[in-house]
């Protein structure tokens, strides 16, 4: 054999070693992102029990810089009931 033949591949060793950790690390904001998403599902969940407000009552909360992320929010029009429409 030669020398040539029998010497150790430093650059693929290299490449793994890159890749592996560049893996690692994405493995691990996976994980981050796990824990994030679940805490975010639970709190859509909880919101989703509570019972739905005002428009005004939700404008006023977001005037004072309350958090309105999923939100339930009921809209009343009662101009709808008397507005003419074409019932297919």
């Amino acid at each position: 054999m030669t020398d040539q033949a029998r010497r150790f591949p430093v650059g693929l060793t290299i490449a793994v070693a890159i890749s592996l950790s560049i893996l690692i690390g994405l493995g691990a904001w996976q994980l981050q992102r796990l824990a994030w998403k679940e805490g975010l599902l639970a709190r859509v969940e909880a919101l989703q029990a509570t019972p739905a407000q005002s428009a005004s009552a939700a404008l006023e909360r977001m005037a004072a810089g309350a958090d309105l992320d999923f939100a339930r929010i009921s809209i009343e029009c009662p101009g709808l009931a008397s507005a003419p429409y074409l019932q297919l």
